[in-house]
């Protein structure tokens, strides 16, 4: 089915973006999706935030706060009126230490993911790719 799922998006990218975009679309695996890059990587913050205040009452640590994000992609859920994952790339503050992070949220089903990525260059298409590991689906 995912062969028949190929959804051209309309893009309104910074030139910026333009050309990390097409890097992305051409390696990306899951090209049955609709999948683009947010002009404004920080437009899903609160969201993020909220997300994280709810995952962290059940973990050890509480003090996660998401700072601010460098990147943001959305991933559209190949369905009609489905569902949009969101992940970014972010300064995540732990406690006393700043991290940059991979977070990934969808607000239907509450998935929520995050996972420090201090090490080696951060890109758009390892973001997509966490995205669909952790948070692809409604």
């Amino acid at each position: 089915m995912k062969y028949f799922l190929l959804i051209i998006s309309v893009l309104l990218l910074s030139s910026a973006n333009a050309e990390e975009y097409k890097k992305a679309w051409f390696e990306n695996k899951y090209r049955w999706t609709s999948t683009w890059i947010e002009t404004d990587p920080n437009s899903r913050l609160d969201s993020f935030r909220k997300s994280a205040k709810w995952w962290s009452k059940n973990k050890e640590d509480k003090n996660i706060k998401i700072l601010s994000c460098s990147k943001l992609v959305a991933v559209k859920v190949a369905t009609a009126r489905g569902n949009t994952s969101y992940g970014g790339i972010c300064s995540v503050k732990n406690k006393s230490e700043t991290n940059t992070a991979f977070v990934c949220n969808d607000e239907m089903v509450g998935h929520f993911s995050i996972q420090s990525k201090n090490k080696g260059p951060l890109s758009v298409n390892d973001l997509i790719q966490f995205v669909y590991d952790h948070c692809y689906g409604g």
